[in-house]
């Protein structure tokens, strides 16, 4: 849990352009959620419309329930512009 909230206040580098930072918050909250149990392997892609999570432990309700809380409070999207989609295998 601490790990995860000092990612989420580490500095990062200031971006020049929108498409960088929002590389840099992916990436962020690729760790995080990786960090997490359960999570496993993520990737995880943000836009303007929403968020797209790909992880080995989607199929569990408990994890995904986690990563759409941690997705919410990281980007301020709520849980219907969230998506969790499980890994191919």
């Amino acid at each position: 849990m601490l790990l995860g909230l000092f990612l989420l206040l580490m500095p990062t580098k200031s971006a020049h352009n929108k498409e960088s930072a929002a590389t840099d918050d992916e990436l962020r909250l690729e760790r995080i959620l990786e960090n997490s149990v359960g999570v496993g392997n993520a990737a995880v892609l943000i836009s303007d419309n929403g968020v797209v999570v790909v992880c080995d432990g989607a199929e569990n309700s408990q994890v995904k329930l986690s990563i759409i809380k941690a997705a919410e409070v990281f980007t301020g999207f709520q849980s219907d512009k969230i998506e969790i989609l499980k890994t191919a295998d």
